[in-house]
């Protein structure tokens, strides 16, 4: 079916040639960056909505077509631990391109008939890749394909009718960032962040790296890799693991350890503001950037996720002043914008008046900030996660799982804040799921229940 369609395009062409005939290349650039969302229609039917950043060269073939060629991109699914299987074509003329972005829709397996599309079990996998078909010089038809891009692959969350709830915890916050990864990674992973369970300073910019690398962050003991780590790193079976601090954050022995079976990278400075701004450089980003405090997690966390999604690094910024690494960062990136997280007490004005085009996001505190932000960012409500406002280690990891899906991170407290509650009733015919991020004594169960008392209510 597929060569009938390409043919009757190639005929179309060779009705209309091209104003312009190159010479057709000897190779062709992947496609990069390919991410994969689950998302809903107004009638509530789920579809992944796929981007990849498409090559100026391949835009440029397009456009030129030699041999009165046509571009098009070729995409692969794989369901579980299945074979991977052609999932469809398209033409780049009938992509919505933004910025050499293109994107692309697939329909998730349908197991409940009309009505009912379950994919809570199925974990799905993409790849992708240009196509330029053209007339050889033989007369014939011939292809030229691109390598494949990044794999991507999520837990797809589920769709019902009813909310899709779910708590994620272990009996410690490294067990706990072990029950985020199987969530978020069930088939396993090619990278992973590693960084200390004790403090949250190496860690607090990471996000928007885990979301590039599609990285689970799990953490460790300083001293010895923790044995819950160990064996979650031995079921995700990644190719490499990306440390995150010094070797006072994180041994070196347990980097030596890793690298008899990884390759191993680690990316640590001087102190919380060099390695924010290490791992901006790491991203390789020119357009917004977001700031938050280096002395507090609760801005930060927030927002990781949501600048994550959309390729935004983060620095960190002193209360009155903005850090030699921070400032040296900002003369790289060259921001077009800088959205500042978080109140003048954290982050004082006159910061935000030094830096270019900037805009502040911020509450009343930080759980109005959480709200704040994910409302500013555009955040996806249609999958939201809960943390607990008192400590850093849940928000964390849960920052990597919550960059997938474009969903907030939300402060939960006892009673829950007034600020989250009308949130979630904003927002409460558009969510479909929601997951707990930590056990009874992060988030207890009457807490629960009054978050649960917003989707009963009429």
């Amino acid at each position: 079916m597929k060569k009938k369609i390409l043919v009757s395009i190639l005929s179309l062409l060779l009705l209309f040639p091209a104003a312009v005939l190159g010479a057709v290349p000897a190779t062709l650039e992947a496609p990069s960056d390919l991410t994969v969302e689950l998302k809903h229609l107004d009638s509530g039917e789920p579809y992944f909505f796929m981007t990849c950043k498409i090559p100026r060269s391949i835009l440029d073939i397009d456009s030129e077509r030699p041999n009165e060629g046509a571009m098009y991109i070729e995409f692969d699914r794989k369901i579980d631990n299945g074979e991977w299987s052609s999932a469809g074509f398209q033409g780049l003329e009938w992509m919505t391109i933004n910025n050499q972005y293109g994107e692309l829709l697939d329909t998730p397996r349908d197991e409940g008939g009309l009505n009912t599309i379950d994919i809570k079990n199925h974990t799905y996998s993409y790849r992708m890749r240009f196509v330029y078909s053209y007339v050889a010089d033989n007369g014939n038809f011939a292809e030229l394909r691109s390598p494949d891009s990044n794999t991507f692959t999520l837990g797809s969350g589920s769709y019902f009718t009813e909310l899709d709830t779910g708590r994620l915890s272990g009996q410690s916050r490294i067990e706990t960032a072990v029950a985020i990864a199987q969530e978020g990674w069930p088939t396993g992973a090619e990278t992973i962040i590693l960084t200390r369970d004790d403090n949250y300073p190496d860690a607090l910019t990471g996000t928007p790296l885990s979301k590039k690398l599609d990285a689970p962050l799990l953490f460790t003991n300083t001293r010895t890799l923790t044995p819950a780590t160990a064996a979650e790193i031995t079921r995700l079976k990644p190719n490499k693991i990306v440390i995150l601090g010094g070797a006072g954050a994180v041994s070196q022995e347990i980097e030596n350890g890793l690298k008899a079976n990884y390759q191993v990278q680690r990316i640590g400075g001087v102190d919380r503001y060099d390695t924010a701004a290490k791992i901006a450089a790491e991203l390789g980003y020119k357009g917004k950037v977001v700031i938050a405090t280096g002395e507090d997690f609760h801005d930060a966390l927030v927002a990781a996720p949501l600048a994550a999604y959309k390729g935004m690094p983060m620095l960190l910024a002193a209360k009155n002043k903005l850090p030699d690494f921070t400032l040296k960062a900002l003369e790289t990136i060259d921001p077009t914008e800088t959205i500042v997280v978080g109140k003048s007490d954290a982050v004082d004005d006159s910061v935000l008046a030094a830096l270019t085009n900037a805009k502040r996001y911020n509450g009343s505190d930080y759980y109005e900030t959480a709200t704040v932000v994910a409302e500013k960012f555009g955040a996806d409500a249609g999958k939201i996660f809960f943390a607990t406002g008192k400590a850093f280690a849940d928000a964390l990891s849960g920052s990597a799982l919550a960059a997938k899906y474009n969903s907030p991170i939300l402060y939960v407290n006892d009673p829950l804040a007034l600020s989250v509650k009308q949130y979630l009733e904003k927002n409460k015919d558009s969510t479909k799921a929601y997951r707990l991020l930590g056990g009874e004594g992060a988030i207890p169960s009457n807490v629960v229940n009054a978050i649960n008392q917003v989707y009963e209510d009429e």
